[in-house]
């Protein structure tokens, strides 16, 4: 992909922090731009992601355009959705997006089902659960901090420490201890 427009995603991770605010209405754009699809691709597969309704927040006007329309599925594991496209003997470049109107509610956490929090917790082969990384945590979010402060202080020090640079690689795949010696992704 050579550009998708993501800063909304800052722009609402900030909303979630704002003081004396309990709603923020967030135009949304998102839009993927491919080039230099080879002349010969017989298929090509592209998902992005659709915000949708939940307690946090509501979803109107949702209006894709572009080259293609997709269709909108959900993936099981955790129920997001996704709008699906698949382009046969596709062009050498497409542009496809959508835009909405996004009305977030302030979110005191307590929102993650109960079912999903045991598979959060758990390490994977990207993020370790050892000792640099609980000596990071405790360094930057002492535990007797109170949650809300603890995210807080998480936040502000990837804000602070990392830089958006998809540059080279290594980038793009969760890799918790990349992000740590690169502080970009």
């Amino acid at each position: 992909m050579k550009k998708t427009v993501i800063s909304v995603l800052l722009v609402s991770a900030g909303c979630l922090f704002a003081n004396d605010v309990s709603e923020r209405i967030i135009p949304l754009r998102y839009e993927c731009e491919t080039a230099h699809i080879p002349p010969d691709a017989k298929q090509l597969r592209l998902w992005l992601p659709v915000p949708q309704d939940n307690p946090q927040q509501t979803v109107a006007a949702l209006k894709f355009y572009g080259d293609f329309l997709p269709e909108l599925q959900t993936e099981p594991v955790y129920g997001n959705q996704m709008a699906y496209y698949e382009i046969s003997n596709p062009p050498a470049a497409i542009r496809v997006g959508f835009t909405c109107e996004v009305t977030r509610k302030e979110n005191r956490g307590g929102s993650v089902s109960p079912g999903l929090i045991p598979r959060f917790l758990q390490a994977n082969r990207l993020i370790p659960l050892n000792r640099e990384l609980s000596e990071m945590a405790e360094t930057i979010a002492p535990a007797p901090l109170p949650p809300e402060q603890r995210a807080r202080a998480f936040y502000d020090h990837v804000l602070h420490e990392m830089t958006y640079d998809k540059s080279g690689a290594g980038w793009g795949r969760g890799d918790f201890q990349f992000a740590c010696d690169a502080r970009k992704g």
